[in-house]
């Protein structure tokens, strides 16, 4: 199903948002995070108002998914991670 960098990302968002939980729960808070993020793995011609665009739309779903939910798009293939 996911490919190594895809369960990169998804360690690292994961971890990030348990931190996030973890420091805010230290100050009597709870604070979640949605998360939008463009993965680029080419390289080549990076059209950054393209992903900046990507990553938005990204955003906009997690916070359709719910509280503490990512969204992640490739931007070669235009594919879309969600957890």
């Amino acid at each position: 199903k996911n490919t190594a960098n895809e369960r990169v990302i998804e360690s690292t968002l994961d971890l990030f948002r348990r931190q996030l939980a973890q420091a805010s729960a230290q100050y009597g808070q709870d604070v979640h995070c949605s998360i939008g993020a463009c993965r680029v793995l080419s390289g080549k011609n990076v059209d950054l108002s393209l992903c900046l665009g990507f990553a938005d739309h990204a955003l906009y779903q997690s916070k359709r998914e719910g509280k503490g939910m990512y969204t992640v798009v490739d931007y070669d293939s235009g594919k879309v991670q969600a957890a």
